[in-house]
């Protein structure tokens, strides 16, 4: 589905993911890798590493990693493009094109996993430093050039390029106009920018910002060639080929349909391994003949799995990724029904997650509670509702009951129309509830902007025992801690839309945007998800996130399978 569909819920308050840097206090380093190498990060952030002590082992030498040859992919995304200003776009699958061709300032070089928490690194800028929490100052790699595109010939990067982009993100930042999902809250700290020399760019910022860096790794931060913006501002719906001029590791050759082919850009600061890469549209069936035309499939389809997944299994790598979309649903907390948090406590009881997973997607979903699964944190500590149980169906009815739920009225419960009746939720979480709750059940059909039209509106509580069910907003940023301080602290306007406020959480998500250590955010996260699992009271139930399966050339080390922006790392990948 494309993502324009979903982002209306976001609108001022889009949810984010990840156990990313909390803050320029958290970055590894990594500096020691060549900045000309694909994938290299590099901050300034110290790292003390002992001196090894003396051994006779042998040091194997490393072995050399093959050049050339093309790589065929597979894009999560239908190409919907709308334009090629990556500062204007509200379509995800632009990136598709937009981050191979171009760069950001830093970028993420590893996500969160269930074993990892994420890092941050360099990428137009090979390193930088943040002598106090209001100024940030990037020192550009000086192999970073703009590639020959049309009638722009190739030239060095400069701090003046980059002062030009990130002033024009701040002032499209105050439009109101502005897709949500560029995420222009994020902008209003950037008091001003300013070049100390041609190869350094200070950012200095009129409050303390934790996230300032990754802001500048988002998704959409991708740093645009001012004359290409000069020629294009009026026309980048035209979707003129002349116009992707970037300093990215790719130059695109050819778009054509559902295929996007791009060349290896030789001259810049990330020169990939491979000659050339295709992306292709993904396609609605997969069938065991299609294999080999590319190198990576995405199994969305689950009438093809059992065809397909498991077909070669010594020449195809199988994993599962998750979608950028969690299943989710929300209330209006500061007023009755809702405001009664056992009412919310019975629905997430009734509606075991297993349940839903099986009933509705086959069983190709993830549970969740409180964070959503793609940041690799197991919901089996976030209270009860994971599965069908028995104990649970009992609890919630009398939850329900307590509550004087019936009293409330029937249960209105809305679903997107793209969602239903394709995945038959409707049907199936209303026999669930009246089986379990014994409540009427009316049920709704909706587009996405009649929901988020609703939900801002206060409609989903209110009086009304109302709520919704579906895809939320993408989860879309790597950053657990940003994706708290979005959801619930009380200032947020996710959190004012459904009339959550909280003094004891406001102050746990401070400590959580403070705390510079991983493990210990990680640790933090996981007390903070408890808190609000106890009575559900936070506005926002994420239900599960569904799977795909994904089928890659064995020849190919890729990187692991994520719901976050990894185009960039294709610069990484050859065959073996």
């Amino acid at each position: 589905m494309a993502i324009s569909r979903r982002t209306l819920l976001a609108a001022g308050g889009a949810t984010t993911l990840g156990f990313g840097a909390a803050g320029a206090f958290a970055l590894r380093s990594n500096g020691g890798e060549s900045p000309s190498t694909p994938g290299a990060t590099g901050t300034s952030t110290a790292v003390a590493t002992p001196s090894p002590s003396p051994t006779s082992t042998a040091i194997p030498t490393p072995t050399a990693i093959p050049r050339g040859g093309t790589v065929r992919r597979t894009s999560p995304y239908p190409f919907s493009f709308d334009t090629f200003d990556a500062l204007r776009t509200g379509e995800v699958s632009t990136l598709e094109l937009l981050a191979r061709t171009h760069s950001r300032l830093i970028s993420w070089s590893e996500f969160p996993s269930a074993s990892g928490s994420g890092a941050i690194g360099g990428d137009l800028a090979a390193r930088w430093e943040q002598p106090d929490p209001s100024r940030i100052v990037l020192h550009l790699d000086p192999n970073a050039s703009w590639a020959t595109s049309g009638t722009f010939p190739a030239r060095a990067v400069t701090a003046e390029d980059v002062i030009i982009h990130l002033r024009r993100a701040m002032a499209l930042a105050r439009e109101p106009a502005a897709p949500a999902v560029q995420r222009a809250w994020d902008y209003p700290p950037f008091a001003t920018v300013t070049a100390p020399d041609s190869a350094t760019v200070a950012i200095e910022l009129s409050r303390p910002d934790p996230f300032v860096l990754e802001t500048l790794a988002s998704r959409f931060a991708l740093v645009q060639r001012p004359e290409v913006v000069a020629q294009f501002e009026a026309t980048w719906h035209e979707l003129a080929v002349e116009s992707v001029s970037g300093s990215g590791p790719w130059l695109l050759e050819s778009r054509d349909g559902g295929r996007m082919v791009f060349r290896a850009n030789r001259s810049g600061h990330r020169s990939p391994y491979l000659d050339s890469l295709e992306v292709h549209a993904p396609v609605r069936r997969v069938k065991p003949d299609d294999l080999a035309s590319r190198d990576e499939w995405l199994i969305r389809d689950r009438r093809d799995t059992p065809g397909v997944v498991g077909v070669g299994t010594s020449a195809w790598n199988q994993s599962t990724i998750l979608a950028d979309s969690p299943v989710i649903s929300t209330f209006e907390v500061a007023a009755a029904p809702w405001n009664d948090p056992r009412m919310i406590r019975a629905l997430d009881y009734a509606l075991g997650r297993d349940f839903l997973a099986d009933a509705l997607f086959a069983g190709r979903a993830t549970a969740a509670s409180i964070i959503p699964p793609q940041f690799g944190v197991d919901p089996d500590s976030q209270a009860a509702g994971l599965g069908p149980s028995e104990s649970d169906a009992k609890e919630a009815r009398l939850l329900w009951e307590a509550a004087s739920g019936n009293s409330a009225g029937p249960v209105l419960l809305d679903l997107p129309t793209i969602f239903d009746p394709a995945y038959s939720a409707g049907a199936t979480i209303a026999a669930r509830l009246r089986q379990v709750l014994g409540v009427e059940v009316r049920l709704g059909g909706e587009s996405y902007t009649a929901i988020a039209r609703k939900s801002a509106d206060h409609y989903y509580g209110n009086g009304r025992a109302a709520l919704w069910f579906g895809w939320g907003p993408p989860v879309a940023e790597p950053s657990l801690a940003r994706w708290f301080a979005e959801t619930f602290a009380s200032t947020s306007a996710t959190a004012k839309t459904h009339g959550f406020a909280s003094p004891a959480v406001d102050s746990a998500i401070a400590a959580l945007q403070r705390e510079p250590e991983a493990a210990k955010r990680v640790e933090m996260a996981r007390t903070l998800a408890e808190t609000l699992a106890v009575d559900r009271s936070g506005g926002v139930i994420t239900w599960l996130s569904q799977r795909f399966e994904t089928m890659r050339d064995a020849r190919v080390p890729w990187p692991a399978a994520t719901p976050f922006a990894t185009q960039h790392l294709d610069a990484g990948l050859y065959r073996a």
